[in-house]
């Protein structure tokens, strides 16, 4: 169906405005929902059981997911 780019917000305090991806597979235009998957990277994160124990960035986090039949809100 098609994918697109997003931004969010900061991850935590030291990272930086972070983009990513959402593609949407299906759309039902009647009920105006739509399902696919997005993928958003956050660079140079403190390892998980690191956080706040180091200022040295190590590792990515990846947050990604599926949504299936979520609505649309259309403007």
């Amino acid at each position: 169906m098609g994918s697109g780019s997003f931004s969010i917000g900061r991850f935590n305090d030291f990272t930086r405005e972070l983009t990513g991806n959402a593609t949407i597979t299906a759309y039902d235009a009647k009920r105006q929902l739509v399902t696919g998957s997005y993928e958003v990277p956050a660079p140079e994160q403190n390892e998980p059981p690191k956080a706040g124990l180091s200022t040295d960035p190590n590792c990515t986090i990846i947050l990604a997911g599926t949504f299936k039949n979520l609505r649309a809100k259309t403007q």
